[in-house]
C-alpha cells in the first residue's frame, strides 16, 4: 500500500528506488503511535528476542498526550507494559510481573504526590528518589489483562526548570518481570 512508511518483501528488492516514503504531512505523534521496529534475529528463526516493552507517556493532569510543559506547570508520567514475545495463536498474552527503574532530570522536574499504581495491581511498591530515579516501580495484576498494554504505575510532577528533560528506563535490580504464558523471570534489557 502506498500509505504506509515501512514494507516488508520477503521475495527481496528489485530495486532501490522507493517513491514516496511517507504521506505528506506526516506528524511525530503518528510515528510515536504506530511505528515500532523491535527485535534481532534469533536463532529458532523468530524475529524478536524481546518479550516486554516499557512505554513511558507524558499527559496532562486530564489525561491528554503533551511533548512539552511550561515552568511550573504540573503532568503525569505513567508507565505502560506490554507483552510483545514472539508467540504462537495459542500462546497466553499479557505480563504477569513487571518492574522497571525509570530515570529523571531532578533539575528539572520534580515529583508532586505519591507514586499511583495501576487499578487492579496487586503488590504494587517502587520508591521515588528525589535525584533522579523512580526506583524498583511496578507489580502484579491482579487479573489476567490478554492482548493489553496495561497501565503499571502514574507519577505526577511538576517542571521546575527549562530545559529539554531526557527520560530513561532500566530493568530493576530486585524484581524480576514474567509472563503470564509461564510465570518465569525473563531477562530484560
Amino acid at each position: 500500500r502506498d500509505d504506509k512508511i515501512f514494507k516488508l518483501d520477503f521475495g527481496g528488492f528489485q530495486s532501490l528506488e522507493l517513491g514516496p516514503v511517507a504521506p505528506p504531512n506526516l506528524q511525530l505523534d503518528f510515528l510515536e503511535r504506530d511505528l515500532m521496529i523491535t527485535g534481532t534475529p534469533a536463532s529458532s528463526g523468530l524475529v524478536s528476542n524481546v518479550s516486554v516493552a516499557f512505554r513511558v507517556h507524558l499527559r496532562t493532569p486530564m489525561g491528554e498526550p503533551i511533548s512539552e510543559v511550561t515552568m511550573g506547570d504540573e503532568f503525569r508520567l505513567e508507565v505502560y507494559a506490554e507483552d510483545i514475545s514472539p508467540r504462537t495463536v495459542a500462546d497466553v498474552v499479557g505480563v504477569s510481573a513487571a518492574y522497571v527503574d525509570v530515570s529523571f532530570p531532578h533539575e528539572l522536574m520534580q515529583p508532586v504526590g505519591e507514586l499511583q499504581f495501576a487499578e487492579g495491581l496487586f503488590a504494587g511498591s517502587g520508591t521515588v528518589d528525589a535525584t533522579g530515579v523512580l526506583d524498583e516501580v511496578g507489580g502484579a495484576p491482579s487479573n489476567e489483562l490478554p492482548n493489553a498494554m496495561p497501565l503499571l504505575f502514574a507519577m505526577r510532577f511538576q517542571a521546575i526548570a527549562p530545559g529539554v528533560a531526557e527520560l530513561g528506563t532500566d530493568a530493576a535490580d530486585n524484581h524480576s518481570v514474567s509472563l503470564l504464558r509461564d510465570g518465569k523471570p525473563i531477562a530484560v534489557e
